[in-house]
């Protein structure tokens, strides 16, 4: 029974890894994209996005977050808005982005 319940675990931690590795993939395909390479609150060219905000969509949504990439200066505002709207992520760790 152990040996079955610690199998179970390391399947999970697996698929747990697959997942968060798909999804620094899927971040990273998404910076590469020309209208992801500059802040989308401020537009700058010159500050590039270090944040990852994932805001809480309206009910009506199609989905359940919508999210947006922005500069040092930018996320401060995502981040006022409080982790019942929005969940800022720092885009120089990738254990943070998942």
């Amino acid at each position: 029974m152990k040996d079955e319940t610690s199998f179970a675990i390391k399947e999970d931690e697996k698929q747990q890894q697959m997942i968060k590795k798909d999804l620094k993939k899927r971040i990273l395909k998404l910076l590469k994209e020309p209208e992801n390479r500059r802040c989308s609150e401020c537009y700058s060219k010159k500050r590039k996005p270090k944040w990852m905000a994932l805001i809480k969509a309206p009910i009506d949504a199609n989905t359940e977050t919508l999210g947006v990439f922005c500069c040092n200066n930018c996320y401060l505002y995502h981040e006022q808005l409080g982790p019942d709207l929005c969940t800022v992520k720092s885009l120089k760790t990738s254990e943070e982005c998942t």
